[in-house]
This record gives structure tokens, sequence and C-alpha cells, in this order.
């Protein structure tokens, strides 16, 4: 219905000359380019089968605004830029956006935002959190790069950071699941928090170990060791096991990671998850 709305003032017949015409041209300039997006960020959450379809009529948005504006814009630019990563095109996609970002003064949120999104699919976890912490200084609020940046920090392991991060969304969105839900997670993971659940406590003990923090090194073998003890201790759960064989997978142990997961089977026969993860073997 959006798309339909900025057609009907794409459509609307330009004045010839003076200030109306003017604007007019612009907003009709605007409206290809919210056409593009729209298009885009339709395709990105459709079904596969109606994928092809809607990437076609997003290239067709891209080409109706190459007719209205310069070659070298960077409105088209920022079209081009979302199709390439629609279609995968990474490599193209990051240097479009560079170059539109820099013309741009790092002013843009939304490029800024797929670029942020581009480096960490690349594990540029660098690059992703000073591409997020620009948008941060940008004015407005914007709760999806708040949270975008929690994860590299997560993913950076600096756990501080991530969760004050969450707490600054959990001001906006107080009742959001997703917040509370990874906030919780980050403080687990810290020790700043402790769970009930003796599954979930062993699971977040391995990963603390794992990952270790700016005051542990990380420990892999007290990881794994950890994750042995719970599976003895629960009956061998298959959430247990199925982590402790990933764990010991990652580690190039796959006889160890076998014998784990056998166990578990012959503990939980129905297991999916214990199914999957030994046909893996």
């Amino acid at each position: 219905a959006a798309i339909e709305a900025l057609e009907r003032v794409v459509s609307l017949e330009s004045p010839t000359m003076g200030l109306r015409g003017l604007q007019q041209f612009s907003w009709q300039q605007q409206a290809v380019q919210q056409q593009t997006r729209l298009a885009i960020t339709r395709w990105g959450s459709a079904p596969d089968d109606e994928k092809p379809a809607l990437l076609v009529e997003a290239k067709a948005y891209r080409d109706k605004l190459a007719t209205i504006v310069a070659e070298d814009s960077p409105a088209l630019q920022l079209a081009d830029a979302r199709i390439m990563v629609a279609e995968d095109r990474l490599d193209e996609a990051e240097r479009e956006l560079n170059d539109y970002n820099a013309k741009t003064d790092r002013s843009d949120p939304d490029a800024l935002g797929i670029q942020g999104r581009i480096a960490g699919r690349r594990y540029k976890l660098g690059v992703a959190r000073d591409i997020f912490e620009r948008i941060m200084e940008l004015p407005g609020t914007n709760i999806s790069a708040m949270l975008q940046l929690a994860e590299v920090y997560e993913r950076l392991n600096d756990l501080p950071r991530a969760e004050a991060m969450y707490l600054r969304a959990q001001e906006f969105v107080p009742s959001n699941e997703l917040v509370q839900r990874n906030l919780r997670r980050i403080q687990l993971l810290s020790g700043e928090a402790t769970s009930d659940d003796p599954i979930e406590a062993a699971l977040f003990d391995a990963e603390r170990l794992a990952r270790g923090s700016a005051v542990e090194p990380a420990d892999p073998k007290a990881a794994v060791e950890r994750l042995r003890r719970a599976a003895s201790e629960t009956g061998y759960d298959p959430r247990i096991v199925v982590t402790l064989g990933q764990y010991l997978l990652d580690f190039d142990q796959r006889d160890d990671a076998l014998v784990e997961v056998r166990r578990g089977l012959e503990r939980h026969p129905a297991s999916e998850a214990l199914q999957r993860l030994e046909r893996v073997f």
C-alpha cells in the first residue's frame, strides 16, 4: 500500500517551472527512492518463491530513478547498493556504500546501517562497531542500531558495553522481549546474574569459560569439562550434549564428540537434535 501511495506522487504532472515545480520534482525523486527501499524491504521478508519477482520490481524502481537523477547521484548509488546486497554482491555493495557515505559525510543512518550489517556478516567487527557507534552520534533515537551495536559488542566479547547498550535500548522500549532476553543473556554470560535452571546455568558457565574476559583468559578445556559434568548430572540432557558435541567438534575431537552424542541418544533416542548431530559423523 505504501509503494502504491508513493506512485501517486510519482505520477503527478509536474509544473514546468518555478519553485513549486522544483519542490514537486524533489518529492517525486524522493518517492522513487522510497519505492526502491520498500521493495527491497518486502523482498527481505518475503517467502523464497516470491523473492525473484520482488527483486525485479525493485530494479524497475531503480531504473525509474535513473531517469530523473544524474548517473553519479548518491540516491542512485544507494539504490544500487540495496540491490547488490539483495543479490549477495557484497564486495560491490561495500564499495558503493563507502563512496555514498563519504559523499554524505556519514550522515545517513539507513545507509550506515546497511554497511554495518555487511561488515558484521563478513566478521569485520571493528568496522561494524565504528559504523554503529557513528549512528549513535547522529540525531534521533535509533533502537535498531542500538541492538546491532550491542550484538557487535557481544561478538567482540565486550560484555560491559553490550550490557550498557541493551540498558540504553530498554529505556526506550522497556517491555520489548528481545531487549529483555538479550540483556539477561549478557548478564548471565558476564556472571552478573545466575540461573536457577541447572541446564541453562551450565550452558552459560561453559560459554563464559570458552570466551574468557578482560580479566580471565579463555579456557576451552574447562568449558568442555563443565559440560561433561553437567551431562552426567542432568541425565545427558540433549541441550547439554548437543553443545558439548559441538564444542568437541570445534576442537577437532570428533571421536570424543561421537561418544558423547551416542551416550545422549542412549538416554534420549527420540531427540531430533542429537539425531541430526550424529549424522554429521
